[in-house]
């Protein structure tokens, strides 16, 4: 940034955050500073290079500034689009030499969004994680370097958990154990991965100059080498099939006991010879074969309690056998790998394994030693299942059941709806039953009495409730469950110090190596997992979840999965996953507190079913309990999702009449959650998706929430105390495009509770600031809303066309005022769509318990968004256009609607800001077909929606209660433009106007993000609210659309509305139902079966006009007379409105000359002369007027009949195009054309008799396709009425002007007989010039003396005199030929041409020595205007260059040649070669430039220069470097630059001078003075300003540092404090020091004569001016010199 100005600018900066941005200061404006660096303060920038600026004026923000030189060098670092995608939403740091630094992620960024952005020090290694990120070797993102010029360069580092196996850069790969360091000359983007510290660096250079940003997009990954296997490739050496799943041990089995191995506990340093095992890495890793020499499969037993590895790798059998001693089995290892092979502890459920056992799977992320295969990553602390597992504990009665009487806080005693066969010792959960799933408790039990009441080892912390409730014979419960979490057999995480802060726990994999082809499978049931999952590590290709099935495909007996009857708690990660499976039953689980998901499902027919999920806790993504977006056809069954911190069901639903979801979909329920069910994606499965058979209460948010882009049923359900009870969005298609779809949310059989009988609504939820709400009114729009980037109920774009929530079967209950400033509401819109609502029909409804305040509350529209940025300058239109429509009166009473009150605030001066009121109708209303206003009450009583007199209004609801007798049947109608440029022309407010009542329509909001702006385009589509059977008239206050579309939502074919547009300007307006074309209502075919036009009769001027009922749909006439189209829509079929392009032509005719025959003769003879068929004359109306109220031409009459015919592509036959915009356009051409000739053969004269009459007037509009201007008060009026000239009107601008110089603007207009002037001219007119010169001078016209008539007009360019002299100029009409006006004539004075010049160029006033001047010049004349006609006269124009006689300096000349010949054609010459020689170092010299002609037949003109300062390039002094100092100085003289007083014995060449010349001459005599003083200083600028009696002299003086500036003002100083002994000496005179108070000024602070010694003894202390002036540099050069060495 440069040429910054601050007055009164306490705060010059505010950074908000560290890495906020860059500002240069090029020419220290902002700082003092040139070309220094403001940056924000952050951990990873060397601040040492950089100097602090606290205070207001550059740290006043979150983060204070540095000031740094040119030297330090910062980059932008932009990136997102991130793996593993749980990193999404997490921190980044960024590591370097000098600290840290924490860059937040963000949604919007400048240019990566959804992601994060840093400034980089550069020349610096930057090391880059996230939190959590040390675990993950796989990374990739996407990113830019930003701002690195040549040779710029920057490190970023990686940390990785382990040695990749492939790293790509902009997809270009290289070997990893083999690259080599890399350094600040690197190529761009090499890297370097280190095997030891596990560090990759790459290296981001500019080493190509035309390149300044530079993406990056890494990829690592690993995938082609298992760390610690055997066999090339990693393959498993399997020989033959996989083990089946035998439920006992065969014969042909070669069984062999772990202890007979003689491994002991934790086998080190030893060999076997047994033919089954393998030992390997030091005995830590133990391979169990699956066969081997004469042994056909090896089956081992664990017999030992304890078991410490660090892998085992099983390819045969390992089989926990029931045939111990001990009770307890403690199996711990990094990893269990089986491959091929199995793993058995109880063969079958019925044959459960009844002993303990406790599988410790170890590990850390820091250890590095992960499992990887080719296609899959086991990691580490992991037991992945490439073979069969089998675990089966022990069984019990009852997994989870349901508390039968309420525990209240603090009390120790559950009681059970059902017996259980739990123990003392026992691990138990305890689920919320309130808004906060942290509620969820987890004790031991103590005691069980009588199977049903458990004692337990702490007071509970919370209420949990054990309700039932009976609503309208709908019996639901809320009851807390309880689960059993304790099982004989354990898969567990290793506990280590650090665990928590890792979320490191354990992980099982069931998976498919597509290397060896081995499947797995996984029977699993009683077993409790702990600690399991490995947080982070969430995609659907690496899950590493508590258990996870990864493409196992197809269940078959051969491969039989399940988990039943199992405990997963304190989990770091999902619970159960399913990826890539079918067939698996995931049935009575229990898993407590996951993070991420509790059961996540991603495969083909699962079957879920009776599974407990409780407490999820998610971790910045919105994760679920059961998260089932990613199967299909899954089985969801009585399943409970208790308490999570985001959704309880996440889901697509199931198929719309599909298969039966009754055996699918039953006996689920949501609980404590903040969304109960939520469904929500991009692209629907299903046209129709359908949820049912949900029980859902205490939801914090929304009971059911769902933004799809299929239909959606919602079906048997109970929602009760939700926040908001159900939310419905749908979106698309885009209403932008113009598609439309019926979509529909429709709702069957719901139970609907605001609060419960129980509800506590101090324990249950934090205080709220308003009640709950039953149902959104709902929100259908163009695209996804973008959620949950953004809110969930956030309208983030256009609405759609169409839609409905279709409620039948509803029971509303217990909906009432619960303070005063809380009411429960069962229909609220939703405060964030203030767009339009698809209306809500509503049947079958049932209220028990509700008030009738609390039935619904429409808000007002929000005046926050009356801002260019949203809805400009009135209110959105979605508030004042809601509909609830009671179809059977069994929410009102009868059947009747709920409509907002529209016209709240209208001209209410309490309420301006809303924008509403008269004076926003549209002008076009209120104006008549004679122009003149029409006063508002004489046609408007009422406002706001029409019909609203018969309502109630409610103040409750904010709305009317429409039912009963006399109210009207509303719907919605949506009207939209199709044409281009529907989002950028403004429409708007639209009036719709109906029984004397008035409604303003504004159009949707602006949703577009430009740049970091708004786009400032609103969609063209309203959506108003309108009665049935009823007319209205509609007026834009824009210009209506071209092509306009209107739809009336949601009604049967029955119901019909009328509308009647205006259109001001005529066209030709075709009605389409869809494809089909509906022919007006004035059309008709003959005798003949040609359609013709028929115009109403003139005592009938509603003859054609369309019925309200009109039986067809898009019955349609266009009254020429008051410019309405009326058409009537049956249906919700949409209706087109379509301009096709047509000229409107009235002839008027007196009625003493009209007889029964004369129209048909019109016809006959009008179609004669257009060459066209008498059938496609379409006449379209017939006026009678009063003589007296038109102008007659030339014949008087009592009466004129005035017939209207529409001419359109008819008239051109053959020549006009059919369909499409462009054709349109031409088919307009061709039609203007030919009325173009009509109205010249009427201006001629020869259009009557062609006609066969004997007078007539005329009156034509212009057909025309393009696009209307922005607002209607833009529009180019087109004068209809066609005159007829008579004569002419001509102008000169003025008569005075020079020879050869351009005739100032000669013009001809034409005028009729009454001096009215003609603008409107048909065919090709042209006027001509000619020049009647003086007697005896020989003058000359130049230039095009014949021009064509443009709107009336004639206006000649280009026309010169070749000589001086007093001439006559003649103005006359030349075609067409038939046409007979008088000319006119002008007497002009030309006068002798007078020349001047200009400089073209902008003076470069710093110029090197060796370097040639370069003047270019151009001729002008006197007033500036460029020279025409140069040369006429056979002379040439030349420019001479020589230095200036004031300014001549010493010896100095100018070298070369110095005169030059300017181009007769441009005007313009510029020189070449001219040098100056023996200049002096930052001298100025001015330069003199004469202009002549050769022969001098034109005086002279002469030029002057700024003065332009030379330098040897050797000596640089006016280059800056970081100590430069710069200074200004003001000195003011008594004298004045110029002079005209009658001492002066005779003017001198200064005095001639422009002032700006002689400023100019003075200001570069003082710079030569001053170069001479400071000679080791640069002279920066010199300006001279003369005021009316004195002279100011400012300069600004630039040393290398602080000591050659000391010595330059001294030497300023010595010069100037006594002019009067040595006065500055300019044309000849003296100038002296005007003040000696102030001498000098430096840098604003004045310095008097007194202050300033001429003594050069230094050890004089007497405190002199320059002594002190010469300690305050030394400071100052201290003071730098510290910073710098900091």
């Amino acid at each position: 940034m440069k040429g910054l100005s601050f007055n009164n600018v306490v705060r010059k900066m505010h950074w908000r955050w560290e890495h906020e941005g860059v500002l240069q200061d090029e020419d220290g404006t902002l700082t003092g500073f040139p070309k220094h660096r403001v940056v924000p303060i952050s951990g990873i920038l060397n601040s040492s290079l950089c100097q602090d600026m606290p205070g207001d004026e550059f740290s006043s923000g979150a983060v204070n500034s540095l000031l740094c030189p040119p030297s330090v060098r910062f980059h932008r670092f932009a990136l997102n689009r991130i793996t593993p995608s749980s990193l999404y939403g997490n921190d980044m740091i960024i590591t370097s030499t000098h600290g840290s630094s924490v860059i937040p992620y963000a949604i919007k960024r400048l240019t990566h969004p959804f992601g994060w952005m840093a400034l980089l020090y550069g020349g610096d290694i930057h090391t880059v994680e996230w939190n959590n990120s040390y675990k993950f070797t796989n990374i990739s993102y996407n990113s830019m370097f930003y701002d690195l010029h040549q040779d710029d360069y920057v490190f970023v580092r990686h940390t990785l958990a382990a040695a990749p196996d492939v790293i790509e850069i902009n997809s270009i790969g290289g070997n990893v154990t083999e690259s080599s360091a890399i350094n600040s000359t690197s190529d761009n983007l090499q890297w370097h991965f280190d095997q030891n510290t596990r560090n990759w660096d790459y290296i981001v250079a500019n080493r190509n100059p035309g390149v300044k940003h530079i993406g990056v997009s890494p990829k690592i990954y690993r995938n082609a080498e298992m760390q610690k296997c055997r066999n090339v490739g990693c393959v498993p050496d399997l020989d033959g099939d996989q083990i089946p799943p035998m439920r006992e041990i065969p014969r042909y089995a070669y069984t062999f006991t772990w202890s007979s191995l003689g491994l002991g506990a934790t086998p080190t340093n030893q060999s076997s010879n047994h033919p089954c095992v393998v030992l390997k890495d030091n005995s830590s890793t133990v391979e169990i074969l699956q066969a081997s020499l004469g042994i056909e499969l090896c089956w081992c037993i664990i017999d030992v309690p304890i078991i410490n590895i660090r892998n085992i790798i099983i390819k045969g059998v390992v089989h926990f056998s029931n045939d111990v001693e001990f009770e307890t089995f403690n199996f711990s290892a990094n990893t269990i790998q089986v491959l091929g092979g199995r793993i058995i502890a109880g063969f079958l459920p019925e044959d459960p394994f009844t002993k303990k056992l406790e599988i410790n799977l170890k590990g850390k992320p820091a250890d590095g030693n992960e499992v990887a295969y080719p296609d899959v990553n086991l990691g580490t602390k992991a037991l992945g299942c490439f073979g069969g597992c089998d675990f089966h504990g022990i069984s019990h009665n009852i997994y989870w059941t349901y508390l039968s009487q309420t525990a209240e806080a603090g009390s120790t005693t559950l009681r059970l709806t059902e017996a259980v066969d739990w123990i003392s010792g026992d691990e138990i959960v305890i689920t919320t039953t309130s808004y906060s799933s942290a509620q969820t408790e987890k004790r031991i039990i103590t005691s069980v009495s009588e199977g049903s009441q458990i004692t337990v080892d702490s007071p509970l912390e919370h209420r949990h409730l054990a309700n039932s409730y009976t609503i309208n014979n709908q019996t639901f419960e809320m009851r807390a469950e309880v689960g059993l979490l304790s099982r004989n057999i354990k898969i567990q995480g290793e506990i280590y110090d650090g665990i928590e802060d890792d979320e490191f726990g354990a992980r099982v994999l069931v998976g498919y190596l597509s290397s060896a082809d081995i499947y797995g499978w996984a029977r699993i049931s009683n077993v409790e997992f702990v600690r399991g999952g490995q947080e982070g590590f969430i995609d659907s290709y690496d899950p590493r979840f508590a258990l996870a099935w990864l493409d196992t495909g197809l269940v078959i007996p051969a491969r039989p999965s399940f988990v039943r009857n199992s405990a997963f708690h304190d989990c770091y990660s999902t619970g159960i996953g399913v990826f890539g499976a079918d067939g698996i039953e995931v049935k009575n689980n229990i898993v407590h507190r996951p993070l991420h998901d509790g059961i996540r499902i991603g495969g083909n027919n699962i079957r879920v079913e009776r599974n407990l999920v409780a407490n999820s806790v998610s971790r910045g993504h919105w994760h679920a309990s059961f998260k089932l977006t990613e199967g299909t056809n899954i089985m969801l069954m009585d399943n409970v999702a208790a308490g999570s911190q985001h959704i309880c069901f996440y889901t697509n639903g199931v198929e719309c009449g599909g298969p039966s979801s009754l055996e699918t979909w039953k006996g689920n329920v949501a609980h404590g959650c903040l969304h109960g069910v939520h469904m929500m994606s991009s692209s629907s499965r299903w046209s129709c998706s359908m949820l049912e058979n949900f029980v859902i209460y205490q939801a914090r948010n929304y009971g059911v929430y769902h933004q799809t882009s299929s239909n959606v049923i919602i079906r048997n359900m109970v929602i009760a105390d939700a926040q908001i009870g159900y939310v419905p969005i749908i979106f698309g298609p885009p209403s932008s495009t113009h598609q439309y779809a019926d979509k529909m949310a429709t709702v069957e059989n719901l139970l609907l509770i605001g609060r419960s009988d129980d509800y506590d609504e101090t324990s249950d939820l934090p205080a709220m600031t308003h009640g709950k709400i039953g149902i959104l009114l709902p929100m259908f729009q163009s695209y996804s809303n973008g959620a949950p980037r953004r809110s969930f109920l956030a309208n983030t774009n256009y609405p759609t066309i169409g839609g409905l929530l279709n409620i039948t079967g509803i029971t509303v209950y217990n909906y009432k005022e619960i303070s005063s400033n809380q009411r429960d509401v069962v229909f609220h819109t939703n405060s964030e769509n203030e767009d339009a609502y698809v209306p809500t029909y509503v049947t079958n409804v049932t209220r028990i318990q509700v008030e009738d305040d609390s039935l619904v509350l429409y808000q007002r529209p929000s005046i926050s968004l009356i801002n260019p940025s949203d809805c400009v300058d009135m209110e959105c239109d979605g508030m004042k256009n809601v509909l609830i429509k009671d179809t059977d009166g069994s929410l009102l009473g009868a059947p009747g609607s709920i409509i907002p009150d529209a016209a709240y605030g209208w001209d209410d001066d309490s309420m301006k800001e809303r924008g509403l009121g008269d004076y926003r109708i549209p002008k076009t209303l209120l104006t008549g077909s004679d122009g003149r206003r029409i006063e508002v009450n004489s046609i408007i009583d009422h406002r706001g929606i029409a019909g609203t007199s018969n309502c109630t209004y409610m103040d409750a609801w904010q709305a009317y209660d429409c039912h009963g007798e006399n109210v009207l049947d509303y719907t919605m109608m949506v009207m939209e433009s199709m044409d281009a440029d529907t989002e950028t022309r403004r429409l708007s407010p639209v009036a719709f106007m109906a029984n004397r009542y008035v409604d303003l329509q504004n159009g949707p909001q602006d949703h577009g993000w430009c740049s970091g702006y708004t786009c400032q385009k609103r969609l063209s589509t309203f959506f108003t609210l309108v009665a049935m059977s009823t007319h209205y008239d509609v007026y834009f206050t824009g210009y209506p659309p071209l092509d306009l579309r209107i739809h009336f939502l949601n009604v049967d074919h029955s119901q019909t509305i009328r509308i009647g547009i205006y259109y001001p300007k005529p066209e030709r307006l075709d009605v389409y139902n869809g494809d089909v074309y509906i022919h007006p209502l004035n059309q008709a075919l003959n005798d003949e079966g040609k359609l013709v036009t028929k115009a109403p009769r003139p005592d009938q001027p509603d003859e054609y006009k369309p019925a309200i009922n009109e039986s067809v749909h898009g019955g349609n006439y266009m009254d020429r007379r008051n410019d309405i189209l009326y058409v009537t829509i049956r249906g919700s079929g949409p209706i087109d409105i379509r301009t096709a392009p047509a000229v409107i032509v009235k002839f008027g005719f007196p009625a003493v000359s009209i007889d029964e025959f004369f129209e048909e003769n019109l016809i006959f003879n009008l179609a004669s002369y257009l060459g066209v068929p008498a059938h496609k004359i379409k006449i379209v109306d017939i006026v009678r007027e009063s003589a007296r109220k038109r102008r007659s031409l030339s014949k008087p009459s009592t009466e004129i009949v005035e017939y209207v015919f529409e001419f359109d592509d008819g008239i051109v036959g053959d020549e006009a195009p059919s369909g499409g915009i462009s054709n349109k356009t031409l088919a307009a051409e061709k039609i203007n054309s030919k009325t173009d000739e009509m109205i010249k053969d009427f201006q001629v004269g020869s259009l009557a008799s062609m006609l066969n009459v004997t007078w007539m007037e005329l009156d034509a509009t212009v057909a025309s396709m393009e696009l209307p201007p922005q607002f209607l008060n833009e529009t180019k009026e087109v004068e209809t009425k066609i005159l007829i000239p008579t004569k002419q009107n001509s102008t000169i601008l003025s008569t005075l002007f020079e020879e050869l110089s351009d005739v100032p603007q000669p013009s001809l207009t034409l005028l009729d007989n009454t001096d009215l002037p003609v603008h409107r001219l048909g065919g090709e007119w042209k006027a001509q010039l000619v020049l009647i010169p003086q007697i005896g001078v020989t003058a000359q016209l130049l230039g095009s003396p014949m021009v064509h008539f443009t709107d009336g007009a004639a206006v000649f360019q280009g026309l010169g005199i070749s000589n001086a002299g007093t001439h006559t100029i003649q103005f006359k009409v030349v075609e067409p030929a038939a046409i007979s006006i008088p000319p006119t004539n002008i007497t002009v004075e030309v006068i002798a041409r007078q020349i001047r010049a200009i400089f073209l160029q902008q003076f470069n006033t710093l110029l090197p020595k060796n370097e040639s001047l370069t003047f270019s010049l151009r001729l002008t004349d006197k007033n500036g205007a460029n020279l025409n006609h140069i040369g006429y006269k056979g002379n040439q124009w030349k420019a001479r260059v020589e230095l200036a006689e004031f300014a001549s300096v010493n010896t100095t000349v100018v070298d070369g040649e110095s005169e030059f010949l300017f181009d007769n054609r441009t005007g313009e010459t510029g020189t070449d070669g001219l040098m100056l020689t023996d200049s002096k170092d930052y001298y100025r010299y001015m330069f003199k430039v004469t202009i002549y002609s050769d022969p001098p037949i034109y005086d002279p003109t002469t030029l002057y220069t700024p003065g332009i300062q030379v330098y040897s390039p050797e000596n640089p002094r006016h280059e800056n470097t970081a100590t430069s100092v710069e200074q200004t100085y003001k000195i003011r003289f008594s004298e004045t630059i110029q002079t005209s007083t009658s001492r002066r014995r005779k003017r001198s060449l200064i005095d001639e001078l422009d002032m700006s010349d002689a400023e100019n001459a003075f200001a570069t005599s003082f710079n030569n003075l001053l170069v001479d003083l400071a000679n080791s200083s640069y002279i920066v600028t010199v300006t001279a300003t003369q005021n009316d009696v004195n002279t100011t002299v400012e300069f600004r003086i630039s040393s290398r540092d602080g000591t050659v500036a000391v010595e330059a003002e001294r030497q300023v100083e010595l010069r100037f404090v006594n002019t009067t002994a040595e006065p500055f000496i300019f044309d000849g005179r003296s100038f002296t020091i005007e003040d000696a108070d102030c001498f000098l000024e430096i840098g604003g602070f004045c310095k008097s004569t007194s202050s300033v010694t001429t003594s050069d003894d230094s050890g004089d202390d007497s405190g002199t001016s320059v002594v002190i002036t010469l300690k305050i540099w030394q400071l100052v050069l201290i003071i730098v010199g510290a910073i710098l060495a900091i």
